[in-house]
């Protein structure tokens, strides 16, 4: 649930005077509270790194499947276009 009926835990965090400073800053350009925009940075971060396992299995797969051709990268077209291959 998002929004201001939202329910909430109170959660408290300790940060270093020029993170503090930083934080304020931000949250006081954005029009939000520091909570908001500690909420929002959270957020993202979790969602980044929840989606970062997906690339790196991608990525995996990729480096285990070699083709074994040395100009794959430029002539793509014409080697998928190829039955033989």
């Amino acid at each position: 649930m998002h929004g201001p009926h939202a329910i909430m835990i109170r959660a408290q965090i300790q940060l270093e005077p020029n993170l503090y400073e930083q934080v304020k800053q931000k949250a006081n350009e954005l029009g939000c509270s520091m909570a908001e925009l500690a909420r929002i940075c959270i957020k993202e971060k979790l969602d980044s790194d929840f989606a970062q396992p997906k690339w790196a299995a991608s990525i995996k797969l990729a480096e285990v499947h070699r083709s074994g051709l040395s100009d794959l990268s430029l002539k793509h077209d014409e080697y998928l276009s190829n039955e033989e291959w």
